[in-house]
This record gives C-alpha cells, structure tokens and sequence, in this order.
C-alpha cells in the first residue's frame, strides 16, 4: 500500500550556490536567435545541475522544471523550479536520495497542483509520486511501487485533471495506474522507458520499444488492450520514444535510435486513422537518445534534442498539415556544449518554452511572432 509522507529538504553543503551572473547570462543570450529570452534558472559552484529536467507550462503561464542536483561527492537531489507569469524564479528540494538519483524523472501540471514522479536511487529503486498545490504549500510523497524492478515513470493529466501513470518493470513488462486507482500490467513485453498520453475521447496511449520494434497500446477503457508494432529497424537499437497529443486528437511520436547512428524518425497519427505515417526530420544527428515533443493549441508540432553535429540545442517546428520542418539552434557555442539534456514546453499563446542544463540550470523562451 502506498504511505504518505512529508518531504524534508536537505541541504547540500558541498555545494556553494551563487547568484545567476550578468555577464554569464549576457553571454548566453550572444548564443540564440533574436527573439529568444535566457535565464539562469540555478548555479552553483562544484555541482553537476540538471542532468534530467523536466519543464511544464500551467494554464496561468507559470513555468515549472524538475531537475537533478548532484554534489562534488555524487550525492544527488531532485529540486523544482517554479516561475509565475511575469516573476522571478524560486528553487526548492523535493527529495535527497541515498545515492545516485534514478535517470528518468517526470513533471505535469493540473489546473491548481504540481505532480512529479521519480525513482529512488540504485539501492531502492522504488516509484514516487509527489504533489504540491502550485505556488504554495510543501511535497506530499506516494509510494505508488515498491518493487525493485520497477523503473522509467511518465506523466499525462486530461483536462478533467486525472493523473495517468505508465512505467516499467524489468524484463517483465509494461504497467497503467490512474492516480487513485489500481496498479494494472498491460502486457509482459518492454523494460525500456516509455511515453504515454490520452487523447480528446480519452484513450490512453502508451509507446514503448522492446526488442527492434516501437509498440504501441492503447485501451479505451482502460482494461481492454490492443498492442500493435507500428515501426521495425534491424539495424539499430532504439531508444526513449516521446510521446504528445493536440486537442484535436493528433499524436505525435519522436524516437532516437542507437548511440551509433544517432539518427531520429517521427511518428504522426491523425485523429480517426488507423495507422502512423513515419517521416525523418532532419540530418542531424542526436545523442544521449532523449527527444522531447510538444505540440501547441493548433496541433503544430516541436521537437528538441542535442545535436551531435552543432554541439548545441536543436529546435524543430512545423505546422501539423506540413512535411518540412524548420529548424533553430539555440546555445550553440564553439568552447562547450550547451544542452546535452533539454525539454519543450509550449504555452496557451503559442511560446516556447525550453529547459536545459549546462554549467547550471538554464531557462530558454520565445514569445509567439
């Protein structure tokens, strides 16, 4: 059974944390495009800060990201950044494992709460859910698994705010929960992270690899589950697929492939087909096998990744009823390589927004042309 628990903070006092520096932050902005906004969102001084981060947008505009904090002793913490339309930034632990903090972290948003879900450290390795009441209040924690094996927890919540889990077991398959609800294993292939999203009829999605095959189950009552393989590569191992869904009922899916190739292949299903057109976005290559997507109010869809071939973040937009992407390189610097781990967010009025680490935890926004 799941216990409820308060967070305590801990502080990281091999770390010594210094304020966001004008000429670093001046620099920073020198490496985008005009139009783009760069702040500094945490910094710290012998610290490894925002190895995974997560960011969402709430419906007010508030930017949220969850991230990693590691100190000179390798001892790491989850922390969560919050911004309000218009003010400044606030950090806050959530959680200091005993250890190395798991790779995959998640972050969603509901009309008034914050959610997270996390995975302890290599010597637990158990799933948590946090929430707090967005801008006030402290972390609640749930442990929604305590098995060892379990790893790889995403987020979705629909417009009635229910909260939809996915994750792993190790060599054992795919698992569903609906917070509040029963833990169900939906089938027994799959050990690798996967996505998941719910459409406007609220069917739920999830994508996942297993083998050289990407999956993809679906349920519309969340019982019954249809599993169909929709891309096979023999060539290359896959990695992470990411997963989102416009208003419309049009989902989108991005996935790396092997850390040789490091080339990409995007998945597009329109609501009421049957089936995924598959295209290649770009010639760029991709490392670390983490692409993030997003799609705004009109159903035009972003992709971000690190590109091998830049050393810096690459941002791709198109128009849903489009094949041409555009593309923007952003923190593209010839002396470090901004942006090994990034997400995408995209607002009510059509801004970017993008997180991203590098020497601290850095905060990218475009305004809506």
């Amino acid at each position: 059974m799941p216990f409820l628990a308060i967070l305590v903070a801990f502080s990281m006092n091999s770390c010594k944390h210094t304020d966001p520096n004008d000429d670093e932050e001046t620099y920073l902005q020198s490496l985008v495009p005009k139009g783009w906004t760069v702040q500094i969102v945490d910094t710290a001084t012998d610290c490894v800060i925002g190895d995974y981060n997560k960011i969402a947008v709430d419906k007010n505009k508030g930017v949220h990201i969850l991230y990693s904090f590691e100190n000179q002793d390798g001892d790491a913490s989850l922390k969560y950044a919050y911004k309000p339309d218009g003010g400044n930034w606030t950090t806050e632990t959530i959680t200091t494992p005993n250890g190395v903090l798991m790779d995959l972290i998640d972050l969603a948003v509901s009309s008034n709460k914050v959610y997270v879900v996390y995975q302890d450290s290599w010597t637990q390795q158990r799933i948590h859910l946090a929430t707090k009441t967005i801008g006030s209040g402290s972390w609640t924690d749930d442990i929604i698994d305590d098995k060892y094996e379990a790893r790889y927890p995403n987020l979705f919540i629909n417009d009635k705010d229910v909260v939809f889990i996915s994750y792993t077991h190790a060599n054992e398959g795919e698992y569903f929960e609906i917070v509040g609800g029963t833990q169900q294993k939906i089938t027994d292939k799959g050990d690798n992270p996967t996505d998941i999203v719910v459409d406007k009829d609220g069917v739920v999605h999830i994508f996942y690899t297993h083998e050289n095959e990407l999956h993809h189950i679906y349920s519309n009552n969340y019982t019954d589950w249809t599993d169909e393989v929709i891309y096979t590569d023999d060539n290359n191992g896959l990695q992470r697929p990411d997963a989102s869904v416009d208003a419309d009922g049009n989902i989108s899916v991005a996935l790396t492939l092997d850390y040789i190739s490091n080339g990409c292949k995007f998945f597009y299903k329109k609501y009421g087909d049957t089936t995924f057109s598959t295209s290649t976005p770009s010639n760029s290559k991709f490392s670390n096998g983490l692409m993030n997507t997003a799609v705004d109010l009109s159903g035009n869809q972003y992709f971000t990744a690190y590109s091998t071939d830049d050393e810096c973040i690459f941002l791709a937009d198109k128009e849903k009823d489009k094949t041409s992407w555009n593309t923007t390189l952003l923190l593209n610097s010839d002396e470090y390589g901004y942006g090994l781990t990034n997400d995408i967010a995209i607002d009510k009025d059509y801004g970017i927004h993008i997180s991203s680490n590098g020497d601290g935890l850095y905060y990218l926004y475009k305004e809506k042309k």
